[in-house]
């Protein structure tokens, strides 16, 4: 799955010019967190968002000597501009974040995930063509095209279905894929072997769930006891 299977069109935009009191508005209008912002020739140039505007509202501070020399006097002015712009222009986070329509949904769930943000304007040919966000990944979820099937390759073989899965569990240093055994058929599989520690079991049981071809788990896992601590008599 592509981020155009998943992207909302028509996009609502904010221009420059846009006072902030308007972008305000425009948010509680249409019910959403933030817009990309856009210049005359539909060009992403910015994205901006209720946590801007927050900015504006909360109560001013002096700044600190020690706090000075760690973000430096460019973040501090861009944290002034944001505080006391009037328009989008100076409220706006920039260069804006964006992807293509042809990045792969799950890819792109990444992104939002690593740079922790709640949008990303989807660009065509330079100009904007929709904007992805957190709510439409949910209704994908919802919608039963999970994240299974984001990016999914044709149906794999029992077989190709034991490599995927030794090899999701290599990643995991936790899940002591040496230690365990792994057989599939129709789909199911079955673990066998032994772990240290019950979350391994559960970690290990979600993360075989969610190869693409698993169909369900059947675990068969042991945890072995706390090592006892031997403390051997002293020597005369």
């Amino acid at each position: 799955m592509e981020v155009r299977d998943a992207m909302t069109t028509p996009v609502i935009t904010a221009e420059p010019h846009t006072s902030v009191a308007a972008l305000a508005q425009l948010l509680l209008d249409r019910r959403i967190g933030g817009v990309p912002v856009v210049d005359a020739g539909g060009h992403v140039i910015g994205v901006v968002s209720e946590s801007d505007l927050m900015l504006r509202a909360k109560s001013p501070r002096s700044p600190s000597p020690s706090w000075d020399l760690i973000v430096g006097p460019g973040s501090q002015a861009e944290t002034y501009l944001k505080e006391h712009s009037e328009t989008v222009a100076g409220l706006m986070t920039k260069p804006p974040v964006c992807v293509s329509e042809t990045m792969p949904l799950g890819e792109a769930v990444a992104l939002m995930c690593d740079l922790a943000i709640n949008r990303l304007p989807v660009v065509r040919d330079g100009k904007l063509a929709g904007i992805l966000t957190r709510a439409d990944v949910l209704r994908v979820l919802v919608a039963g095209r999970g994240r299974s099937t984001v990016g999914a390759n044709p149906p794999l073989t029992d077989a190709e279905i034991v490599v995927a899965v030794r090899e999701a569990l290599a990643v995991q240093p936790w899940a002591q894929v040496d230690l365990l055994g792994v057989e599939v058929s129709h789909g199911i599989v079955r673990l066998s072997g032994v772990v240290m520690a019950e979350p391994v079991v559960r970690g290990i049981e979600q993360l075989v769930r969610d190869v693409a071809g698993v169909r369900t788990v059947e675990c068969r896992l042991e945890v072995l006891p706390p090592l006892s601590l031997i403390v051997s008599p002293a020597l005369d």
